[in-house]
């Protein structure tokens, strides 16, 4: 991951509070059930971790996605200056890991069907040891500081998470692409929220 820079005067005090003290939607991160068309990839990789002995319980996150999420609804997220959304639109979402969970090894699979995609991650707060992101070739995420932002490798890098720590980890991420290729994928890639 590349360092952008840093944006805290970005952060809003309401996000932290509302992630904090909400649980978003509970998502599994492998969705074949709600996926128009599973990419061969995932499904391969999620039975991979079955096989090693991952059940159930490894493979959610508490996520707050723009525009789906109930709890993140009111929110009018702008991006920050430091990502250039010239001629390109967005999804964002923000991702809560409490104690003793983890998202196993994966990609987001929505950023392949995106034209032209950048990967983006903020810091919501500084690094604690414990809390762990690590990426394709052994990388770990550490000492970044809150509103440091970082740009992916590539959009559809091969990533998880855990958190040891004594805290909840959080940070926003987001998707930047071509208009017109995917303006609401979860139209087009997931079949739209049941209530």
């Amino acid at each position: 991951m590349k360092y952008i820079g840093n944006c805290k005067e970005w952060i809003q005090p309401e996000w932290i509070d509302r992630i904090l003290n909400t649980d978003g939607d509970v998502s599994p991160l492998h969705q074949p059930h709600n996926q128009i068309g599973e990419l061969p990839e995932q499904k391969e990789l999620y039975a991979n971790f079955c096989r090693a002995g991952y059940d159930k319980r490894n493979f959610y996150v508490n996520m707050y996605s723009g525009g789906k999420t109930k709890d993140v609804l009111d929110f009018n997220v702008q991006p920050p200056d430091l990502i250039d959304m010239t001629g390109k639109v967005w999804h964002w979402w923000f991702i809560k890991t409490m104690p003793g969970q983890l998202s196993h090894w994966h990609f987001d699979p929505h950023t392949v069907f995106c034209k032209n995609a950048e990967r983006y991650c903020i810091a919501l707060h500084d690094y604690e040891p414990g809390q762990i992101f690590t990426w394709e070739g052994g990388h770990l995420h550490t000492n970044f500081v809150a509103g440091d932002v970082f740009k992916f490798d590539y959009p559809h890098i091969m990533h998880g998470t855990a958190n040891i720590s004594m805290s909840p980890r959080y940070n926003f991420q987001c998707t930047v692409y071509e208009p017109g290729t995917i303006d609401n994928y979860d139209k087009k890639f997931y079949k739209k929220n049941q209530e």
